[in-house]
């Protein structure tokens, strides 16, 4: 990967370990106003037999001498080995000591897998040509027109407009964002139409369209490091949802694609995922999805039932012009 972005010597203590893992079990029986979350009592991490567990606002000043000994490994041995290759795996802004700090984490601070990762990442980003991927129009990289494909697969991280439209141009300061200035993206599943979707787009391109996005969320990311943000938030809508229309094969291709995607390239830039207006057959179907999704990420899952319980959730994070916009005033 060529693409050289700037760097300067910053590191966020909103850097953080993954939670422990805890296992959420749904009765199916329930009423539909659920609001399943995973919270983790961060003291009872903090302990001797848990060295490397899950310190939520982590700083390097209050990193263990292991912790410490770790990232000084991986960013000698990234440095020599890669050099400059590193910097096209920043976001804007991003130093090194940051950078590294993330797959730590993803790895649970372990200094030899996290260098494979970093390594896996630089060849996965020149087998799929990122630099110039990132470059392109996404018209050209679907083949097709973008309005149309999020016609499909309604996707958006602006505010919603008048005339209730909006594009992958209007960001800047149209970007929603959380209560601690986090940027929020929202992806419609309950709208995924994939019949649709195939039919001007095959599922290759549509992936690489979701690459692409994904660096633009990070850009977006990077750019907010003034607000001492370094990850984002997602939602995903599930109003509409069908049993047979959505959770079929393909979809679960796209949904396992998606989340190796974000899990072995870009460790620990998501902040939280809200599931909102959740019908109560996918609690049923949640055992087997939350098998597509790595530990570290499940943990940062939340999940609300139909309506008012999806708006508060939402409210708890987000002011109100946010939420209308997020849910496009659909509670």
């Amino acid at each position: 990967m060529t693409i050289m972005r700037k760097s300067v010597c910053r590191t966020n203590p909103d850097t953080t370990s993954p939670k422990k893992n805890v296992d959420v079990d749904v009765d199916v029986d329930v009423d539909v106003d659920v609001n399943v979350d995973v919270n983790v009592n961060v003291d009872k991490l903090k302990s001797p037999d848990n060295p490397i567990a899950a310190d939520y606002n982590d700083t390097t000043d209050a990193d263990d001498d292991h912790r410490k000994q770790c990232l000084t490994d991986l960013m000698n041995a990234s440095e020599q080995k890669y050099g400059l290759q590193l910097n096209g795996m920043k976001m804007p802004h991003e130093s090194t000591d940051h950078l590294c700090r993330r797959y730590l984490v993803s790895t649970g601070w372990d200094t030899i897998e996290a260098i494979k990762d970093v390594g896996q990442t630089i060849s996965w980003c020149k087998e799929k040509k990122i630099s110039d991927l990132v470059a392109q129009n996404p018209d050209d990289i679907l083949g097709c027109s973008e309005k149309d494909v999020l016609s499909k697969m309604p996707m958006w991280w602006t505010k919603q407009r008048e005339d209730g439209e909006g594009s992958t141009a209007d960001i800047g300061d149209t970007v929603q964002r959380d209560r601690d200035g986090r940027p929020v993206f929202c992806y419609d599943i309950g709208g995924l139409d994939v019949r649709g979707l195939v039919k001007l787009t095959d599922i290759a391109s549509f992936l690489r369209y979701i690459i692409w996005r994904m660096e633009q969320t990070l850009k977006i990311v990077g750019e907010s490091h003034d607000r001492d943000v370094d990850k984002f938030v997602m939602v995903i809508d599930l109003k509409g949802l069908g049993l047979f229309k959505h959770l079929n094969r393909s979809v679960m291709d796209i949904m396992g694609s998606l989340n190796s995607l974000g899990a072995n390239h870009y460790p620990e830039t998501l902040h939280r995922m809200f599931f909102v207006n959740t019908p109560k057959f996918f609690l049923a179907v949640w055992v087997t999805v939350r098998q597509l999704i790595n530990p570290q990420t499940r943990a940062k899952i939340a999940i609300s039932g139909v309506g008012e319980s999806s708006c508060n959730a939402l409210l708890a994070n987000m002011s109100q012009d946010v939420v209308d916009s997020v849910l496009r005033q659909r509670y």
